[in-house]
């Protein structure tokens, strides 16, 4: 365990380096912010349970998540299946580059996994819909070969 918190802290070290550590802090995204896109990190660990468990990314600042496996080189998969897409969203995928109706998935036998940005066609979902504030979609995480689910919030 030691081991792996170990691994995870210098993941980390190196991520806000090459980044640049603002773009690793998590902010609060919420209606009206926006502003530079963050980077929002993702750990999955041995038994594919992410944490944190909800990823609140704004759709105003085009977030992206990095998820990382709990240690180098353990294949990790992410899919978004279109069939739990939130209705609303009119079969659109949460990030940029998917196909309308269809999953949206990436993988890497490295274990980590960068995102594009937020979906920039679920601003109109938003704009169509003022009651609606968030979306959430669900995703299925495999590290390892053991799948659970993970869920991402877009928010106004």
């Amino acid at each position: 365990m030691r081991r792996t918190a170990t691994r995870l802290v210098a993941a980390a070290v190196t991520l806000a380096g090459a980044l640049g550590a603002d773009r690793c802090t998590p902010r609060t995204a919420g209606p009206g912010t926006s502003g530079t896109p963050t980077l929002y990190p993702v750990t999955i660990n041995r038994n594919s349970q992410a944490s944190p468990v909800d990823t609140r990314l704004s759709i105003a600042n085009g977030d992206t998540v990095v998820w990382v496996a709990y240690a180098a080189n353990h294949p990790l998969k992410i899919t978004f299946n279109h069939a739990l897409y939130p209705a609303i969203a009119n079969g659109e995928p949460p990030f940029e580059g998917g196909t309308s109706g269809a999953d949206q998935g990436y993988s890497n036998a490295g274990g980590t996994i960068y995102s594009p940005a937020v979906n920039p066609k679920l601003k109109d979902v938003f704009q169509n819909n003022p009651g609606v504030t968030v979306l959430y979609y669900i995703y299925d995480q495999r590290v390892d070969g053991v799948a659970k689910d993970g869920r991402i919030i877009i928010m106004k």
